[in-house]
């Protein structure tokens, strides 16, 4: 009973230790706002809390009707590519590394264009995926992992000076 009991307390501590040290997706910056017609820059990081992992599947879902994917451009970080996808709300990123990378790590930057008004939140969605460089046993804890909020507005026209000069001359 002993035994079972050390064995209890042990695995208690390990599996403790290991939901302490999964690694998360996040994106920055966490809210903003943008205008329909407008493109912005969202991160695309990953915090390794200090392990070594050699990949990444990074999958996210958004509102197509509110958003849309402009681009997507890479960091120097996870540098073999394996799959890319990006439309009809999902995109799905997943890149290599050889050496593995550790901490706060880039991965992408994603270009998002407002498309109509209203709220939209980008999520980190299941069949997302950081493996271990020492096992390949996946270490995300895809909770932890947190998207960002966009408040998408009316387009903002901008007026010509010139223009307007001239109209207040014709007038």
């Amino acid at each position: 009973q002993d035994t079972l009991r050390v064995i209890g307390i042990f695995y208690f501590f390990f599996s403790a230790a290991n939901a302490c040290s999964a690694s998360n997706f996040y994106l920055l910056p966490e809210s903003t706002s943008i205008s329909v017609g407008e493109t912005i820059s969202v991160n695309v990081l990953i915090d390794t809390k200090s392990e070594s992992i050699n990949g990444v599947s990074a999958f996210l879902s958004y509102p197509n009707d509110k958003l849309g994917v402009a681009w997507i451009s890479y960091s120097e970080a996870f540098s073999v590519q394996a799959e890319e996808f990006y439309g009809e709300g999902i995109i799905k990123i997943s890149r290599g590394s050889f050496t593995g990378e550790v901490g706060n790590v880039a991965i992408a930057t994603i270009g998002f264009r407002g498309k109509s008004e209203g709220n939209a939140l980008v999520s980190f969605i299941t069949e997302s995926a950081a493996p271990r460089t020492s096992d390949s046993s996946d270490s995300l804890n895809l909770s932890e992992s947190t998207g960002t909020t966009f408040t998408v507005g009316q387009s903002q026209v901008q007026s010509n000076p010139y223009f307007c000069f001239l109209l207040e001359c014709l007038l």
